[in-house]
């Protein structure tokens, strides 16, 4: 009789334990995925409408917003409905799709900041070649071509090794 009535108070305290980390992981997910839609929609808005802002660095820190906003759009809400049904429920081909794009959003988030980095060494340390280095055209094919080459890139990964 006195084991029956043990089980019951750890069932109870796993559960509740169980909702709360589900129920605060979920709030955060939804919070952070909307402030960060929110604040790279209005970058985006901010240097459209103003044109003296439409630098280089920015650009590049526009390629960092971009691959943000793709983590936000396609990782949060992944993670929320994983978390809350503990499980995959998406299937194989989303599995895949999805986690190409993570991928392809990651590895583009810390190339833009490896740009980033090099584009200020360049416009502080070595000032007088700057304007030589990252000429606008230039900049903005490297910027295209980060996506682009990261996408090939991936997608020969994987058909080298998952095929």
């Amino acid at each position: 009789m006195c084991v029956n009535k043990l089980w019951f108070p750890r069932v109870l305290s796993y559960v509740t334990a169980l909702f709360t980390t589900i129920s605060e992981t979920t709030v955060l997910c939804l919070i952070s995925g909307l402030a960060a839609v929110i604040g790279n929609v209005n970058l985006f808005l901010i240097l459209y409408k103003n044109r003296n802002l439409r630098t280089i660095t920015n650009l590049y820190i526009l390629n960092l917003a971009a691959a943000d906003t793709l983590v936000s759009v396609l990782g949060m809400p992944v993670t929320v409905v994983t978390i809350i049904k503990q499980h995959w429920v998406f299937g194989h081909t989303a599995c895949a799709v999805l986690g190409f794009f993570t991928i392809l959003s990651f590895i583009t988030s810390v190339m833009s900041l490896g740009m980033i980095s090099i584009n200020r060494y360049f416009y502080i340390v070595k000032w007088n070649a700057y304007t030589n280095t990252f000429p606008k055209s230039e900049s903005v094919r490297i910027v295209r071509s980060c996506f682009l080459d990261v996408t090939t890139i991936i997608s020969l990964g994987n058909r080298v090794f998952f095929s």
